[in-house]
């Protein structure tokens, strides 16, 4: 495992490692929901990785840093950490995860409440990834950018997304992503005062979520 990992490359002053493998604790610690050892896993990953000066590297261990402070509400430390590593991901001309920083300082934004800079980073992730046609990251943050969009007051631009999505959805028949798209116009709906269209959508989003529970419970 990983703590075996970790113990030969101290053994062996192994930079690259002992960085790799302080990563792998705190993905795992993040997975247990311990996000304290994460943080500690983290920035052991992050001093070795400095050392060594390797931008990819740095970019995904800030990302995972910013992520933990989400966790824990530490949401100053949170921005600063996805600000590095979108600076890094700029620099390295990465479009898949500045679109990622840019989701996730959208998911920072929104939490403390400052919708207007949260859709603005959230369309810019949309943007992002429509141009290296990234499915599965157009649907979640398209779902953020309709939530927002009628949080906002704006129904026809949440109205949309939401067709965009659900083309989206049903072209790449993904029926958990399709869940949790009825599941976003069902709360639209309610926002808009549209009570049995909510229900609709709710009850089907419940519906597809429990196939998909079955279908787990029978592997």
């Amino acid at each position: 495992g990983y703590r075996a990992l970790l113990a030969r490359a101290k053994s062996r002053q192994d930079f690259h490692l002992l960085s790799l493998s302080a990563y792998g604790l705190g993905r795992s610690e993040m997975a247990r929901g311990q996000f304290e050892p994460a943080r500690q896993h983290f920035r052991t990953a992050l001093l070795y990785r400095s050392i060594l000066g390797e931008k990819p590297y740095l970019l995904e261990i800030y990302n995972e840093l910013g992520n933990v402070a989400l966790q824990q509400t530490r949401y100053r430390r949170a921005e600063e950490h996805f600000a590095q590593a979108l600076r890094l991901a700029e620099q390295l001309e990465a479009p898949y995860f500045i679109a990622v920083l840019h989701n996730n300082i959208g998911v920072l934004a929104y939490l403390r409440g400052d919708l207007a800079p949260a859709e603005e980073h959230f369309a810019r992730s949309y943007d992002f990834l429509r141009e290296i046609e990234e499915a599965a990251g157009q649907i979640a943050t398209g779902l953020n950018l309709g939530l927002l969009s009628a949080l906002r007051g704006n129904p026809q631009r949440a109205a949309g997304y939401l067709q965009r999505v659900r083309d989206l959805v049903y072209h790449t028949k993904q029926e958990g992503k399709q869940a949790l798209m009825l599941n976003h116009r069902g709360q639209h709906a309610l926002l808009s005062g549209k009570h049995l269209d909510a229900l609709r959508d709710l009850l089907r989003s419940w519906a597809a979520f429990d196939r998909l529970a079955q279908d787990v419970q029978q592997v």
